[in-house]
C-alpha cells in the first residue's frame, strides 16, 4: 500500500513519493448528546479518515461526523490534533462526507490517491484501514462479492430491502471483511488507491458481507455543501438505511462505537510523542555542549575559553528553568493520565462482566431470586478481582513518580551549581565586546566547566528516565484500552 506525499519545493511543482498509506490516516472522535445520533445512542464514537489533498481534506464516511456535538481529529502519523475542522461536503444518502483539517502551524500532510474500482474484482484482495475496537492501528483483509459495484437497490439481507429508496441508484461494493468497531470511514485499498469507504456490515467482530461506498464519488455533484461548515450536530440524519436496520443489531452502523478510553488514549499517545521529540532534541543538544566544553570546537575562535562556559551556561540553564519545568510537568501528568486511564478501565469493565456472567448462569436454571443473586455474587467477585489489580496498577504509578524525585532533584541541583559558578566568574570577570576575561579566574572557570559537565549529564540521565517512565505509561494505557474492547467484545449484547 502506497500514498502519496506532496512535497513543496519553493517555486517549484508539487512532487509526490511513495509512502505507507498509514500515514495518511485519521482518528475522528466524536461525542454526541441525547439521540442525535444516526443510531440515537449518545456517548464518544472513534471513527476513520483519510487525507486526500495536500490541503487537509479528509474523505470519511457520513455517519462518522454526523449529529457530533463536538469533533477532534488527529493524524495518526504524527499525532498531531486539527487546529479547525470543517465540513466541506456530504451525501446522508451515500454516506460519505470530505472534512478539511488545519493544522496550528504549517506542515505537509501525507495524503492518498483516490482510484475508480477495478474491473473484475472478485478474486482481488483488498485491505481496509482503521482502528478496530480503539486501537491504535489496524488493518482488516477484504473479499470481494461482485465483480463490480452494485446499486443500492440489489443489496438484499436476507431477501429484503436495506436501503431506502433514496439511495437506490447508489453505488457501493459489496464486500465481506472483520469489521469491529472503530473500522468506520476507513479506505477500502486496492493497487495502492482508495477505491471506497467502509460504511457498515451485516455482523460485529466477525467476517461479514458488509458495504463501502465509492471513494470517486465524493466527487459527485450530488455531495451537497453544508450552510454551518463546523455544526455537525445540525446535519441531517443518514437516510440511506431503513430505520428498523439502524437501530436493529444486523446491518449495524454501530461501527464508530469503540470505548470512549479510546480519546483519552490517542491524547496521551499524542503528548508522549510530543514530548520525545522534544527531550530527543535536547538531548542531542546537550551531547553538542558537552563536546563543545570537552572540545572548544563549536564557537568562534574570538570566544576563548571562558567566553564560551558563560554562553553555554546560559544557554543551558535557560533550557532547564524555562523550558524544561513544564514538560517535567507535563510528564507527571501522562503518568497521572495513564493512571486515570486504568480508572476509568475499570468502570468500563463492570457491564461486560456482568453480561458474561449473566451469560454463564442462566442455563442453570436457577429460581428468579437465586439466579439474581448468583449472578451478583460473581459479577462482585470478579470485579474485586479487577479492583485488586487496579489498584496494584495505580501504586506502581505513584511508586514510579515517586522514584523520579531523586534525578529530579539532582538535576536541579547540578542547575544551581553551574548558576552559582556563572555568577562568580561574573563579578570577577571584564566583558568587552562580547569576550569575557579575567586574569585571577582560573579555580572559578575550573568549577563551571565541572558545574557544566555534571548538569548535562544528570539531565541527560534524567531525560533517559523520563522517556523510559513515558513509554510505560503508554504501553500501560493502550494494554487497559484494548483489555476493555476485548471484554466488550466477548459480551452479549444485553438483549441476546
Amino acid at each position: 500500500m502506497k500514498l502519496a506525499l506532496c512535497t513543496v519545493i519553493l517555486f517549484g511543482p508539487c512532487i509526490l513519493f511513495a509512502q505507507d498509506i498509514s500515514k495518511a490516516l485519521v482518528e475522528i472522535y466524536s461525542t454526541r448528546a441525547g439521540s442525535s445520533g444516526p443510531t440515537g445512542n449518545s456517548g464518544s464514537r472513534l471513527g476513520a479518515g483519510t487525507f486526500i489533498s495536500a490541503d487537509g481534506d479528509i474523505l470519511t464516511a457520513y455517519h462518522v461526523v454526523q449529529g457530533a456535538n463536538t469533533l477532534e481529529v488527529y493524524s495518526y502519523s504524527t499525532r498531531e490534533k486539527c487546529a479547525d475542522v470543517r465540513l466541506l461536503r456530504y451525501d446522508e444518502t451515500r454516506d460519505l462526507a470530505v472534512l478539511n483539517c488545519k493544522f496550528a502551524s504549517a506542515r505537509q500532510i501525507a495524503y492518498a490517491l483516490i482510484g475508480e474500482a477495478p474491473t473484475a474484482l472478485v478474486g482481488r484482495k483488498g485491505e481496509a484501514l482503521g482502528f478496530p475496537d480503539g486501537k491504535p492501528f489496524g488493518q482488516v483483509s477484504v473479499d470481494f462479492l461482485q465483480n463490480t459495484p452494485i446499486s443500492g437497490e440489489d443489496y438484499l439481507v436476507n431477501g429484503k430491502q436495506l436501503f431506502t429508496q433514496a439511495s437506490w441508484n447508489v453505488r457501493l461494493l459489496n464486500i465481506d471483511a472483520t469489521l469491529p468497531p472503530g473500522m468506520s470511514g476507513g479506505p477500502v485499498v486496492v493497487n495502492e488507491r482508495v477505491i471506497a469507504v467502509v460504511s457498515g456490515s451485516e455482523e460485529i467482530r466477525a467476517r461479514a458481507p458488509g458495504w463501502a461506498m465509492l471513494a470517486t464519488d465524493a466527487n459527485a455533484n450530488t455531495m451537497k455543501v453544508p450552510q454551518q461548515s463546523r455544526r455537525f450536530d445540525l446535519l441531517p440524519p443518514l437516510s440511506m438505511i431503513y430505520d428498523i436496520y439502524l437501530k436493529s443489531k444486523l446491518p449495524l452502523l454501530k461501527i464508530t462505537f469503540a470505548p470512549a478510553l479510546a480519546a483519552k488514549l490517542s491524547d496521551l499517545r499524542s503528548r508522549t510523542s510530543n514530548l520525545h521529540e522534544d527531550f530527543g532534541k535536547a538531548d542531542a543538544e546537550f551531547s553538542q555542549v558537552k563536546q563543545t566544553i570537552e572540545n572548544g570546537i563549536l564557537l568562534p575562535s574570538s570566544h576563548n575559553e571562558l567566553t564560551q562556559l558563560m554562553v553555554l551556561e546560559q544557554l543551558y540553564f535557560k533550557y532547564f528553568t524555562e523550558d524544561f519545568n513544564d514538560r517535567l510537568d507535563t510528564s507527571k501528568r501522562i503518568i497521572a493520565d495513564s493512571g486515570d486511564i486504568d480508572s476509568e478501565a475499570l468502570d468500563s469493565f463492570r457491564d461486560p462482566i456482568s453480561r458474561i456472567i449473566v451469560k454463564k448462569v442462566l442455563p442453570l436454571s436457577l429460581p428468579p431470586d437465586a439466579n439474581k443473586q448468583k449472578i451478583i455474587e460473581l459479577t462482585n467477585a470478579e470485579f474485586a478481582e479487577r479492583t485488586k489489580s487496579s489498584d496494584a496498577i495505580e501504586q506502581t504509578l505513584r511508586q514510579r513518580t515517586a522514584e523520579l524525585e531523586l534525578p529530579i532533584q539532582k538535576a536541579v541541583a547540578d542547575a544551581r551549581r553551574t548558576r552559582d559558578a556563572f555568577n562568580a566568574l561574573l563579578t570577577e570577570s571584564t566583558i568587552t565586546n562580547g569576550v569575557a576575561t579575567c586574569s585571577n579566574c582560573d579555580s572559578a572557570r575550573i568549577e563551571l566547566r565541572n558545574a557544566l559537565l555534571a548538569g548535562i549529564d544528570s539531565f541527560r540521565i534524567l531525560i533517559s528516565g523520563l522517556l523510559l517512565e513515558l513509554d510505560s505509561s503508554e504501553k500501560l494505557a493502550v494494554s487497559l484500552v484494548a483489555e476493555s474492547a476485548d471484554l466488550e467484545a466477548s459480551a452479549p449484547d444485553d438483549d441476546n
